[in-house]
């Protein structure tokens, strides 16, 4: 068990940055391209890698770091409607939705404002999809310069148009130490439904910590009002900037943070496993290496194999599988050399998936290497073929459905930009 790490279950009632995510100085709300945006809009990709052209999902974005931490989730596709869904912030104070038939024309949907102003930064909202519902929740941390807010959002999407319910304030601290905080949120379909956020804003005196809300049951067409229950269960020596949820078939949980050990760049990840009313844990990786809040990810086979990716300049890529209860060693990642604080992302379906990463160059290509089931293929291979600014990579791994896209800049301004995965 990693230091700080505790059973503890209590009722409830980072200094980061990376890559090119800076705002564009109109700090105003997107603009959707006027739909139908496609590779010339982009990169002018020529599809020779294979992949589809990058399309442009959101242009103009007012925001800092639009498509998010790698390990939250920003794009869903919604089944019962067959339609992606792309959710960031916009301005100062909205929760943005922008929708997809095809992956190729995009359009604006809907804004829900928040109680206060968020900060204007992607890395501060995560998003899950209710399997076979129209449903989509999300955590969203908001930094007003004052304080920092804890909100859950919820919205129903039953055709090509989205409705939010009222945003719902859970916690809010005073005078935060960061403005990213990475939030995370899942819904444990083997659990009754429950819905869970991971945020680090617990009014407590100062002290940091790995904290999870369990709010009420999902039925896909109401949402349980009663208030979260707040876990807090892991004391880090600051800020969590990036965490992720992965639910467990078991009804049960599983936690994996960068562990907050140093600032800006943590030696390791830390996780966590919810069972049975009780938290254990400790660090994924069995030696530090400094590595960036950022450059991890975490992929479900089943709950008695995940698997962890990471990249820390002094080892390279490691890579850990999970067993149910403890991290083993995984096997051999062929050498490159990503974008530090660009993000890496595990996107697929099964036993099988693929790590993609932007190369460090300066054409900045999305990258990717295939894990079979057993082993990594020998080499990597580009997913873009055309130079352009490119940070803060994120992925979709739904059945069927997969992508992944990035902040991409366009003369001054923010796009997010994103590839079908065949």
């Amino acid at each position: 068990m990693s230091p700080g790490l505790t059973g503890a279950d209590a009722s409830a009632g980072p200094d980061a940055g990376g890559g090119d995510g800076s705002p564009s100085s109109d700090g105003g709300p997107f603009d959707d391209g006027g739909g139908g945006n496609d590779a010339s809009d982009a990169d002018g990709e020529g599809g020779s890698s294979g992949y589809p052209d990058p399309v442009v999902i959101v242009s103009g974005a007012g925001i800092a770091a639009p498509s998010g931490n790698a390990q939250q989730q920003h794009l869903v596709f919604v089944k019962p409607n067959d339609t992606y869904w792309f959710f960031t912030l916009s301005g100062t104070k909205d929760f943005a939705a922008f929708s997809s038939k095809d992956f190729k024309s995009w359009s604006s949907a809907h804004t829900l404002a928040m109680p206060v102003a968020h900060g204007s930064d992607g890395r501060n909202v995560g998003i899950a999809a209710m399997p076979n519902a129209a449903v989509v929740h999300a955590a969203i941390a908001c930094f007003d310069g004052s304080g920092a807010t804890h909100v859950h959002a919820r919205a129903t999407l039953p055709s090509d148009v989205i409705a939010f319910d009222a945003p719902r304030t859970v916690s809010s601290i005073g005078a935060p130490k960061t403005t990213v905080g990475g939030p995370a949120t899942t819904i444990l379909t083997a659990g009754g439904n429950i819905v869970v956020d991971a945020l680090d804003l617990v009014s407590d005196g100062g002290t940091f910590n790995g904290a999870v809300w369990r709010f009420g049951s999902e039925s896909g067409t109401s949402f349980s009002s009663q208030a979260p229950i707040q876990d807090e269960f892991y004391f880090p020596k600051s800020w969590i900037n990036a965490q992720t949820l992965v639910p467990l078939t078991s009804g049960g949980l599983l936690w994996v943070a960068e562990n907050a050990e140093a600032e800006p760049d943590p030696p390791n990840l830390a996780f966590g496993v919810y069972a049975s009313g009780s938290w254990t844990g400790g660090a994924v990786f069995a030696v530090d290496a400094t590595q960036n809040y950022n450059d991890w990810s975490v992929f479900r086979v089943s709950d008695t194999e995940m698997h962890a990716v990471r990249y820390a300049a002094s080892v390279g890529f490691e890579h850990a599988r999970f067993t149910g209860t403890t991290w083993q060693p995984g096997g051999t990642i062929p050498a490159m050399t990503p974008l530090v604080g660009g993000g890496l992302v595990l996107v697929g379906e099964g036993s099988t998936f693929s790590l993609y990463a932007i190369d460090v160059g300066a054409a900045r290509t999305v990258k990717t290497v295939a894990w079979d089931g057993t082993k990594w293929a020998s080499s990597w291979h580009d997913v873009t073929t055309k130079a352009a600014v490119r940070t803060f990579l994120g992925g979709m791994s739904t059945p069927g459905h997969k992508a992944v896209y990035w902040t991409q800049e366009n003369s001054g301004a923010l796009d997010v930009v994103g590839v079908s995965i065949p």
